[in-house]
């Protein structure tokens, strides 16, 4: 079968498309501890690399991440390109990427997520770098206005376990939506949590957010299990499917579960703290 034949296929049965990853650069203006990239060596895809994949798989959507896309040297082409083949495109930077960027260029985006692991802007700009902190507020700001969706994520690790709700508040005072990567080691596992701390620091999130999507396994799990054995008549609104929600990606669903992991118990609370991430944002400009 040719790949041509292998694509029509794949298009046939993925509706509008695949949603793709794109690291068109693994260059970086930050170093940050924690990064995964190989900084031993630059690697790049051409714009011709970008057309070979658009052209022979059914890509209905991009996500450009890894490195710092802004730094490539045919970013703003290769930009253009995907904008014009219609393909929704979205973006994680350090805010780098999307202060090169026009204005007409940045509100083209779907969604545009920016890296915080801290909550203050001491501990960010010592982390990843003096000024980084102001330049992701003043980017979220800036797309925010220009009508772009907006995430603030953050690497969940063992120097910041402890410290999620505070960000994921902020994230909701800027008007952002918040999700939450546990730290995969690959150079290193000096950032890798124990178990204690992986644990506390799902504790304190899920008692401080409200819910969406999880895609982290453990977690979602328990949850699964957890919401799945919960009474219907105090929990009604819970389903089998509901179950799926958890706390790992934040942003703007209705949730009305609401997991308590208090004192060690796992179990369900019916009681509807957040209606929606709305909400919860009002909530947050009064309480963090």
């Amino acid at each position: 079968m040719s790949l041509s034949d292998s694509a029509e296929m794949m298009g046939k049965s993925s509706g509008n498309g695949f949603s793709v990853g794109l690291g068109l650069t693994n260059e970086c203006n930050l170093a940050c501890a924690h990064c995964y990239r190989d900084t031993g060596r630059i690697d790049r895809l051409s714009l011709d690399d970008v057309r070979r994949v658009c052209e022979n798989v059914p890509v209905g959507s991009v996500n450009l991440g890894t490195g710092e896309n802004g730094l490539h040297p045919e970013f703003h082409a290769i930009l253009e390109y995907l904008r014009e083949r219609g393909t929704m495109v979205a973006l994680t930077s350090n805010g780098y990427t999307a202060a090169v960027l026009n204005d007409d260029e940045l509100r083209s985006f779907a969604d545009v997520e920016f890296s915080l692991d801290f909550a203050t802007e001491r501990e960010q700009d010592s982390w990843r770098g003096p000024g980084n902190w102001r330049l992701v507020l003043d980017q979220t700001a800036r797309a925010l206005r220009l009508g772009v969706s907006v995430t603030i994520i953050a690497v969940m690790m063992r120097t910041n376990y402890d410290k999620l709700p505070e960000i994921g508040a902020l994230a909701a005072r800027h008007g952002a939506n918040f999700r939450v990567n546990v730290y995969q080691p690959v150079k290193t596992d000096a950032f890798s949590l124990d178990y204690e701390q992986f644990w506390a620091g799902f504790q304190r999130l899920l008692e401080s957010c409200p819910l969406a999507v999880c895609n982290e396994p453990i977690v979602r799990a328990i949850l699964d299990s957890t919401l799945y054995r919960a009474d219907a008549e105090e929990a009604p609104s819970v389903s089998r499917r509901r179950a799926m929600c958890s706390p790992a990606s934040i942003g703007r669903s209705e949730m009305l579960a609401w997991p308590n992991l208090k004192n060690g118990e796992r179990r369900l609370s019916s009681r509807r703290l957040f209606a929606s991430w709305s909400e919860f944002r009002s909530s947050a400009r009064i309480v963090a």
